[in-house]
């Protein structure tokens, strides 16, 4: 189950995408049915909430939830930093 706000939001995007129900935090994505096309779909989801870009490979790097909202705090600390 989600710990924070910021994985709730990030596990409610999955479920969407990959159009599953359950999505726990160390889920991985594409052993839940994910592929490159539904990885684009995320990444441009994740983009518009969180005003951040994330590579494609990352989602590969790391599949899960929580290694996704990890990306996400480092990236958003780097633009805060770069601002």
């Amino acid at each position: 189950a989600p710990r924070d706000e910021l994985e709730h939001v990030v596990v409610e995007m999955w479920s969407e995408v990959l159009s599953v129900q359950q999505v726990g935090v160390f889920d991985n994505f594409f052993l839940l049915g994910g592929d490159s096309l539904s990885a684009a779909r995320l990444l441009t989801r994740l983009e518009q909430a969180f005003h951040v870009r994330l590579e494609l490979q990352s989602l590969f790097r790391s599949p899960t939830v929580a290694g996704h909202v990890q990306l996400l705090i480092e990236a958003v600390a780097r633009d805060e930093a770069q601002a």
